[in-house]
C-alpha cells in the first residue's frame, strides 16, 4: 500500500480482523435540503392583517350594519364576514343587509327554546379562526354580556378585539374588548342599508314604536307595574319585533335581563319568571309561531293595539 492509498483509507478493527473503508471525495452525499415547517393545516400566515367579523344577528338591527362594516374595514381587509341566527324564524331586513353586504349568513337552529344557539355558534368559529387561521383582529357586533369570556380569551391569546353595540352594552364586556364602538356614533348616512325592491318593501312595512297611552288607568296598573315600567317593557318588546310585529319571548327575556329591566317587575315570581309573567299580565297577544322547516315552535309576543299609538 503506498502512502497515498494509506492516507485516502480509514482502517479499523473489528473481531480481530483489518477493515478498509476507503473514503472518496467524489462520492460525498450533498447536504439535504432544510426541511419546510408548517404552520399548520388552514393557517395562512400572509392573514395577519386579515380582519374577521362575527355578528349577532339577533341582537343587532340589520339597518345598522352598512354602517358598522364601513369602520370595521379601516382596521384592515375583511376576510370573514359572518351573520348568527336562527333563520327560520323571521329576522326584519336581514336576509336583504346580507345580500347588499356580502355577507355570509349561519343558520343555527335552536335546539331548545329559551335557549340562544347563535352565542355558541359565534363562541366556538371565533376561537377556531383563531388558532387555524392568521387572523389576529376579531370584531364581535352584539351588545350581548354573553361575549365577555370570549373576548377575554382572544385578547389573551394575541388578538386585537374590536366590539359593536348600543349604549345598554354591559361595562364589563366593552371593557374586555380592545376598543369598543357604540353604534350611535356611526355615521348615520351609512346605516341604512340600501333599500330593496318595491315589492319587498311593500312586504316589510316599518313597525312603529309601541309606547303605551300616557295617562291611562290601565297602563299604571298593569299587574302591578307602574307606567313608567310598562313604557319600558313594551319599549323593549317593540325593539325586537319582526316585520309582522311579532317579538320571540326569548329575545324580549333576555334583553330585559341585559338591561336590568327584569329587577323592576313588581312580584319575586315575576322576576324568577318573566316570561310567564310578560304572557299573563294583559298587554299582549300571545302567539305560537311555527317554524317554516321542522316542528319546532317559539312563543311570540304581539303588543295589542291599544298600547300603541
Amino acid at each position: 500500500m503506498n502512502i497515498r492509498t494509506f492516507l485516502d483509507a480509514g482502517v479499523a478493527r473489528q473481531n480481530g480482523r483489518h477493515r478498509i473503508r476507503l473514503f472518496s471525495r467524489s462520492a460525498t452525499r450533498p447536504a439535504a435540503p432544510a426541511p419546510t415547517i408548517c404552520a399548520g393545516a388552514g393557517h395562512d400566515p400572509d392573514a395577519s392583517g386579515a380582519v374577521a367579523v362575527f355578528i349577532d344577528a339577533e341582537n343587532v338591527a340589520a339597518a345598522r350594519i352598512g354602517a358598522v362594516l364601513e369602520s370595521v374595514r379601516q382596521l384592515g381587509p375583511v376576510q370573514i364576514v359572518r351573520a348568527y341566527g336562527d333563520w327560520s324564524t323571521p329576522h326584519q331586513g336581514w336576509r336583504h343587509a346580507m345580500q347588499a353586504h356580502g355577507i355570509f349568513g349561519r343558520h343555527v337552529p335552536a335546539m331548545v327554546r329559551g335557549k340562544n344557539a347563535a352565542d355558541h355558534a359565534i363562541v366556538a368559529e371565533a376561537i377556531e379562526f383563531r388558532h387555524t387561521t392568521g387572523i389576529r383582529t376579531m370584531v364581535i357586533v352584539s351588545s350581548d354580556s354573553d361575549f365577555t369570556h370570549l373576548a377575554f380569551h382572544l385578547r389573551e391569546t394575541g388578538c386585537s378585539v374590536h366590539g359593536y353595540g348600543d349604549r345598554k352594552v354591559v361595562p364589563a364586556f366593552a371593557a374586555a374588548c380592545t376598543r369598543f364602538v357604540y353604534l350611535d356614533t356611526l355615521n348615520a348616512a351609512r346605516s341604512v342599508t340600501p333599500a330593496p325592491t318595491k315589492q319587498a318593501a311593500a312586504v316589510r312595512k316599518p313597525v312603529p314604536v309601541p309606547v303605551p297611552k300616557a295617562g291611562t288607568a290601565t297602563a299604571k296598573a298593569h299587574a302591578g307595574m307602574s307606567a313608567a315600567v310598562v313604557s319600558e317593557v313594551l319599549a323593549v318588546v317593540g325593539a325586537v319585533a319582526d316585520s309582522g310585529g311579532l317579538s320571540q319571548l326569548p329575545k324580549v327575556t333576555k334583553r330585559m335581563h341585559d338591561t336590568r329591566l327584569t329587577e323592576k317587575l313588581p312580584t319575586e315570581t315575576a322576576r324568577k319568571h318573566p316570561g310567564k309573567y310578560l304572557k299573563n299580565c294583559g298587554l299582549f297577544d300571545v302567539v305560537e309561531h311555527h317554524a317554516t322547516s321542522g316542528n319546532s315552535t317559539t312563543t311570540c309576543l304581539r303588543i295589542k293595539p291599544q298600547y300603541t299609538r
